[in-house]
């Protein structure tokens, strides 16, 4: 049997305050979760969108602050500066959001290097993406 992830996704709610950023990561860990997962980019690339930028250094912060608890701290990727840095650390997954599920070769690099990875999708675009791909994986559970 499968085993299902679940994974609280505070995103980019954090506010800018770390202390409210690691009491994110202490509810995930009170809540029972697998993993927490925020957005992890440096600049202007997607704040214009309404997201609020993470620097590298802040997570690095917010990972080794989950990992003195016992809570994977993860992140969704959005620059080549965040891909490098979830590629060298031991993170839960990797995650590849809807706007990044065209960046192909970014998402099979990190499968070859053994990272689990995550996709945002929509049935449509899911067979274009590195096998196994979402829909037949879905398929398999339901059939099974």
């Amino acid at each position: 049997m499968p085993k299902i992830t679940i994974v609280g996704d505070p995103g980019s709610t954090w506010m800018g305050r770390m202390d409210f950023a690691q009491r994110l990561i202490d509810v995930g860990k009170e809540s029972g979760l697998d993993c927490v997962k925020f957005q992890l980019f440096e600049g202007k690339v997607y704040k214009d969108a309404g997201n609020l930028e993470m620097r590298l250094d802040q997570f690095k912060d917010l990972y080794n602050y989950g990992k003195t608890i016992g809570m994977p701290v993860t992140a969704s990727v959005f620059n080549s500066q965040s891909l490098e840095l979830l590629t060298s650390m031991d993170v839960h997954h990797i995650k590849f959001g809807y706007s990044m599920r065209n960046s192909l070769d970014w998402i099979q690099g990190a499968l070859e290097l053994g990272k689990r990875v995550v996709v945002t999708t929509n049935i449509n675009d899911s067979w274009d993406l590195p096998e196994p791909r979402p829909t037949e994986t879905l398929v398999k559970l339901i059939t099974q």
